[in-house]
Formats: structure tokens, sequence, C-alpha cells
């Protein structure tokens, strides 16, 4: 079955900054330095609550109130950056109600798909999970994530964004077509070298 499941662009999780216009298309550097974790996964199991939360708008209102939330666990076939575990869970606001009645979802933002794979750059959450593990949310939104196509040396990755909306120098040799997957984790290791 195929469920196709978002996160707020104009909400961002208690704990989280205030998600403004220009984190729309961060930079490499950006996504590498707010990632705690960037994984290459696949997406498993995916479960909805509804549950009464603080988030923010945008210009850092907050609102309390109940939501729709979906938990998506990943199989990490591949730890680029954050130690190795068997399953990394994603909170997502908005999704499936959990009576399968109605769908939640807000404009621009990030999608998972069941059987999706995708490399992800997730940022740590200050909750737990229903089984207390830790919880990620998708760094910069749209901007950290990216579909994954093809296996081995043929992978690829594929934006749900443009990827000049990914603000990469062309000297590092990202254009319009797919990112070649072992490139981009050259791309990661060499960011996180600067930055050290």
């Amino acid at each position: 079955m195929y469920h196709r499941v978002t996160a707020a662009v104009i909400l961002g999780l208690l704990g989280g900054r205030p998600i403004s216009a220009e984190e729309v298309s961060p930079t490499l550097s950006m996504l590498v330095e707010k990632a705690d974790r960037i994984t290459v996964a696949e997406v498993d199991a995916m479960r909805r609550a509804i549950e009464e939360k603080v988030v923010h708008t945008k210009n850092g209102q907050q609102i309390i109130g109940k939501f729709v939330f979906t938990y998506v666990d990943l199989e990490p076939s591949e730890h680029v950056t954050g130690s190795a575990v068997s399953t990394v869970t994603v909170r997502l606001l908005g999704g499936i109600h959990p009576d399968g009645t109605k769908f939640t979802t807000y404009p621009g933002a990030p999608a998972l798909s069941s059987e999706e794979k995708v490399l992800l750059f997730l940022k740590e959450i200050p909750d737990t999970g229903p089984n207390q593990q830790p919880l990620y949310r998708i760094a910069y939104d749209r901007g950290g994530k990216f579909r994954v196509e093809g296996e081995g040396q043929a992978a690829r990755l594929v934006r749900p964004l443009p990827n000049h909306s990914l603000g990469i120098d062309p000297g590092e040799g990202i254009g319009e077509d797919p990112i070649p997957l072992a490139r981009m984790k050259q791309l990661i290791q060499a960011e996180r070298t600067s930055s050290e």
C-alpha cells in the first residue's frame, strides 16, 4: 500500500527553531552543519497518532493543540554520519488520521513514501517516540531529503526540489541532473572535514 506522508514547512516541532523562507534553499554546508545524522535508508513502517503538542509558527508564535503525527521507521543501509543503529525514527507533522477518514498536509512539505529509499539529513528533536526511542525530523524540510534511485555505483540522488534549490557551488559538479550518491558522500565528508 502506498502512503504519502508530509511534514509542515510552516510549523516546526517543539524545540526546533522556527522555520523561515530563507531556509527553503540550504547550502550543503548548512545541511551538514544542522544534521545530527545523515543516513541512506529505506522507509519501513509508519504509525499515525493524534497527540497534544506545542508547535511554533515561522514567526515564533506558539500553538498548543492536538495534531496528527506520523512516525516513520527507516531501515538504514548506510550511516554517512552518526552511529550505526538498526532503525531510525522520523516524526512528521501531518499524514493520514489514525481512523483513516482524513489526511492533513501542509504546502511545500517534505514527503516520505512506503518502501522509498532516501538520503536524509536528520536533526534529533528533544522528544522520544512511543517506545522511548530518539526521534528525528528532516533538517530544513524538503532541503534535507533526497530520493535514491538505482543501486550500487549507479545510485543517483533525485530531489523533490530542483537541484538549483540546493545552494551548492556549481564547481562542485552538481547541476540539474541527478547527483551520484558516491559524489554526494564525498561532498559531505569534505564539508565535515572543512568544518573541523
